[in-house]
C-alpha cells in the first residue's frame, strides 16, 4: 500500500464471504465487532497516513493531537467527544452536522482527496462528496486543488452571497455526476465561481437518480391490484396462476411471482400473510426480510447495521419526494437501494431459471452469478453517487455473503430470522 491509501486489510473479511455456509454462523460473525472496521482504528490509520508519528494505542496522545489539528483551523469540538472516538465508545453519527465534522477532520489532517474518499467509504461508511450541495461541492473542489479549509470557507461564503440563477421549469434534471465532471474542469477559483454564477439554481435538489431507481424497484417488486385477487384463490382453492401469465409486464409483482414459484414445487407451501395488502411497502419488507418493523435497537449487531435498516418508516420518508429530494440521510437511501437491488437481482434470476429462460444453467446453485451481482450493484451505486459494497462494512457484508451462497435469498432470510429470533429471546 502506498501512503495515498488507507492501510485497512480486507483479507479476513473477503475470506469470510466464501468460508461461512451456515446462517447462524453468519449471524455470529456479524455480532463480532472485531470483524469490521472500527472508527477509532480507521481514524488512527488516517492520522498516521497524514503524518502522525505518536503511539497508535495511547488514547490521550491521539486525542491531544487531533484537538490541536482541529484548533489550528478554528474548529471547536469537546475533548470528551474525541476521547470517546479513540476509546471506541462511540463514532460520529451519519447526520449532516457530523458529516461536516468528518470533512473538517480531513482538512485539519491535510488528507489527500483520495484518502478522504477512502475514509468515507471504509471508515465513516457514508457517501463522499455529494456535489449537488454547495458546501460539499466546495469541499470537492478544494481538496482536489489542495486548498486549505479557510479557503473553502471563503469560497462557500462567496457562493452563498451570489444571486439565484433563473431556472427553467422544462429543463432536464442535472445529476450529481454531471456536476462532478464540471467541477473537475475547474482549474482556478475564477472558473469555479463562474460555474456557480451560471448554475447556482441547480443546487436545490438532489438524490434524483437514487429515488428513480428506488421507485422503479418498488414498482416491479410490490404486488399488483390483480395479485390481490390471486391470493384468496390460492388460499381457498389452491389455484396457482401460470408462470407466463404472472410474468407478463405489470401483471404481477416479483414478490407474488416468487411465492407462486415456490408453491408450484411444494403443494403445501403456506401463505402466511392473510389479510395483508400485497401492494403495500410493509408487505414488501416483511416478504423480503421476514421483519415487520426492522431490526430492533436491542439486536446484538454493529450499530451501523441497525441504524437506518430499511423499514416502513424509512421507506415512507424516501418515497415522499418533498422530503427525500433534499434529504441528507444518504445512509438510509443507500441501504434501501442495496436491499431492493439484491432482491430484484436474485429473484429475477430464480424466476428465469425456474422458467428455463436463464442464459446459463447454474445447476445446483447461483455462485457463478456472484461477480455479475457485484458488477451490477457497483454500477447502480456509482450511478446514484454512492460507494460500492465494502466487505468490512457489516451491512454490506450481509448482502455480499448471502450472494456467495447456493441460495442467496434463502441465506439472507436465514440471517434475518436469526436476528429476529435473537431479539425475541431478549
Amino acid at each position: 500500500m502506498t501512503k495515498d491509501h488507507l492501510n485497512l486489510s480486507t483479507d479476513n473479511a473477503q475470506d469470510s464471504l466464501f468460508s461461512i455456509d451456515d446462517c447462524n454462523e453468519a449471524y455470529q460473525y456479524l455480532q463480532n465487532s472485531a470483524n469490521f472496521v472500527s472508527f477509532h482504528t480507521g481514524l488512527t490509520t488516517l492520522m498516521q497516513q497524514c503524518g502522525y508519528t505518536g503511539s497508535s494505542e495511547d488514547v490521550e496522545e491521539k486525542t491531544t493531537y487531533l484537538l490541536q489539528k482541529l484548533a489550528a483551523i478554528h474548529v471547536k469540538i469537546t475533548e470528551i467527544t474525541v476521547r470517546d472516538w479513540f476509546s471506541g465508545k462511540r463514532r460520529p453519527s451519519l447526520d449532516s452536522r457530523s458529516r461536516k465534522l468528518v470533512y473538517e477532520i480531513c482538512f485539519a489532517l491535510g488528507a489527500s482527496f483520495e484518502l478522504v474518499q477512502e475514509f468515507f467509504r471504509q471508515v465513516y461508511f457514508s457517501r463522499s462528496f455529494n456535489c449537488h450541495t454547495i458546501k460539499e461541492a466546495v469541499y470537492y473542489y478544494c481538496l482536489h486543488q489542495n486548498h486549505p479549509y479557510d479557503h473553502a470557507l471563503e469560497l462557500y461564503e462567496t457562493i452563498k452571497a451570489m444571486p439565484e440563477t433563473a431556472k427553467s421549469k422544462d429543463s432536464d434534471p442535472v445529476y450529481t455526476d454531471q456536476i462532478r465532471n464540471a467541477l473537475d474542469n475547474c482549474r482556478s477559483d475564477e472558473e469555479f465561481l463562474a460555474y456557480f454564477s451560471r448554475n447556482k439554481s441547480i443546487f436545490d435538489r438532489w438524490n434524483q437518480r437514487a429515488l428513480f431507481y428506488i421507485e422503479e424497484f418498488v414498482r416491479q417488486i410490490r404486488g399488483t391490484k390483480e395479485d390481490i385477487g390471486r391470493i384468496p384463490a390460492f388460499v381457498d382453492f389452491g389455484t396457482i396462476p401460470d408462470a407466463k401469465t404472472l410474468a407478463t409486464p405489470s401483471a404481477s409483482g416479483l414478490t407474488i411471482q416468487e411465492f407462486f414459484m415456490h408453491a408450484r414445487h411444494d403443494s403445501d407451501y403456506p401463505w402466511q400473510y392473510s389479510g395483508r395488502n400485497v401492494t403495500s411497502i410493509d408487505f414488501i419488507l416483511e416478504f423480503i426480510t421476514t421483519f415487520t418493523i426492522g431490526v430492533t435497537k436491542d439486536a446484538t449487531l454493529p450499530d451501523i447495521v441497525k441504524l437506518n435498516f430499511p423499514s416502513k418508516k424509512t421507506f415512507s420518508k424516501i418515497l415522499n419526494r418533498s422530503q427525500s429530494e433534499t434529504s441528507t440521510s444518504y445512509d438510509s437511501i443507500r441501504k434501501c437501494l442495496i436491499l431492493l437491488k439484491f432482491y430484484h437481482f436474485w429473484v429475477t434470476l430464480e424466476l428465469m431459471v425456474d422458467s428455463g429462460n436463464a442464459a446459463e444453467d447454474p445447476q445446483s446453485d447461483y455462485a457463478d452469478y456472484f461477480d455479475d451481482f457485484c458488477e451490477e450493484m457497483a454500477q447502480l451505486l456509482e450511478e446514484c453517487g454512492y460507494e460500492e459494497l465494502y466487505e468490512r462494512n457489516p451491512y454490506d457484508w450481509i448482502f455480499l455473503w448471502a450472494s456467495t451462497t447456493e441460495h442467496p435469498l434463502e441465506s439472507f432470510r436465514g440471517v434475518m430470522r436469526a436476528i429476529d429470533f435473537d431479539d425475541s429471546e431478549r
